[in-house]
């Protein structure tokens, strides 16, 4: 699961640098149209240069959509994979106190544990699994968002 975390992140973060210098160049040609216009005779220059303002604004507004929705996205992953480490820690703490703990004498086929510490890392286990499969769906929602808003921006 952390693997596939750890690929996702690496494809959000292409995608966002590709994002990014896609902005970056339609901003550039903008900019260079706009000199093209300052040399232009006075009759074009008023429909014109209404056109590239109009133009260089949508990009801006386009730019700054993707700089917040990708903020808000790291933003969501930092606390998801926060989240999973405190709670790999506690567990991992649980299993600790569980090893310290003196055990009474149990069946061979549990391992030297007590039917209440085997009932807790069971728990432990569930409560684990479900917090990670309720994070990992909202991570993909929230990658197909951002996936489906960069497929309508390149599509401009």
């Amino acid at each position: 699961k952390l693997d596939q975390l750890t690929v996702q992140i690496d494809q959000i973060h292409q995608l966002s640098t590709e994002q990014h210098k896609e902005t970056d160049e339609r901003h550039t040609a903008l900019r260079a149209e706009l000199d093209q216009l300052r040399s232009a005779t006075p009759a074009d220059l008023g429909a014109q240069l209404d056109d590239l303002a109009r133009r260089v604004g949508a990009t801006d507004t386009t730019a700054a959509e993707t700089v917040a929705r990708v903020a808000a996205l790291d933003q969501r992953l930092t606390s998801v994979s926060t989240e999973l480490a405190n709670q790999l820690d506690e567990l991992g703490h649980d299993i600790d106190a569980m090893v310290d703990l003196p055990s009474a004498p149990a069946a061979p086929e549990r391992d030297g544990l007590t039917d209440e510490q085997l009932e807790a890392v069971k728990a432990g286990q569930a409560k684990l699994a479900n917090e990670q499969a309720r994070y990992e769906i909202a991570f993909r929602q929230d990658l197909a968002a951002l996936a489906e808003q960069i497929r309508k921006s390149t599509s401009r």
